[in-house]
């Protein structure tokens, strides 16, 4: 348990942490999407909620594992479906225009 819930202090307080200090010393600021950060956040908040409740007991049953697993499918699928999401948009701005060589060669 300890493994996993220093794993999460390291992925998600120090790395964003120091990623944020970074931008602010730099010239140029960085773009970032927010959602994805806090979908992150929160899957992995949910996700660590409900295994310290579970363990909470000294143990955890087949069916509270299973729980977990699902827990962790629902939140693959959301991952999934935003990165097609994103690939969708970014195909669509691609062919809106702009004429280029890339427009000419698909047309």
């Amino acid at each position: 348990m300890s493994c996993i819930m220093g794993s999460g202090l390291i992925g998600f307080g120090l790395i964003p942490a120091v990623c944020i200090l970074g931008v602010k010393a730099s010239l140029s600021p960085l773009k970032v999407d927010e959602f994805p950060l806090h979908r992150d956040m929160a899957g992995y908040a949910i996700i660590l909620a409900t295994t310290l409740f579970f363990c909470a007991s000294g143990s955890v049953s087949m069916l509270e594992s299973g729980i977990l697993i699902m827990l962790w499918f629902v939140y693959l699928l959301i991952v999934v479906s935003c990165v097609g999401n994103a690939n969708r948009e970014d195909a669509a701005s691609n062919h809106g225009g702009g004429g280029g060589e890339k427009g000419r060669l698909q047309n």
